[in-house]
């Protein structure tokens, strides 16, 4: 026996309205980069300062620098690869 198939009407389309290209409005910062820059050495010094303040009630003097340094350092690689990463994706 051969089974019966239902016939299905075509399904009219509708016209789409096709999006258009969003504009390059949000290419742009929150703040400009000299500022960001400001920001970050700012930020990397005072936190630079206070690991270096708070270590140095466990360890001796110099090692507490070396670890305050080695905090503001590790600061600007985040932003660093942060700004690699961001301009990997926007790149035009």
């Amino acid at each position: 026996m051969k089974a019966k198939r239902k016939r299905t009407q075509a399904v009219k389309s509708t016209p789409t309205v096709q999006p258009t290209k969003p504009e390059k409005t949000a290419r742009g910062g929150w703040i400009a980069p000299k500022a960001g820059v400001w920001i970050i050495a700012i930020a990397s010094l005072a936190c630079a300062a206070w690991t270096g303040w708070q270590v140095s009630q466990f360890k001796p003097p110099l090692e507490s620098i070396l670890w305050g340094i080695l905090f503001g350092a590790t600061i600007w690689l985040v932003a660093g690869f942060a700004y690699a990463i961001n301009r990997w994706i926007r790149r035009s």
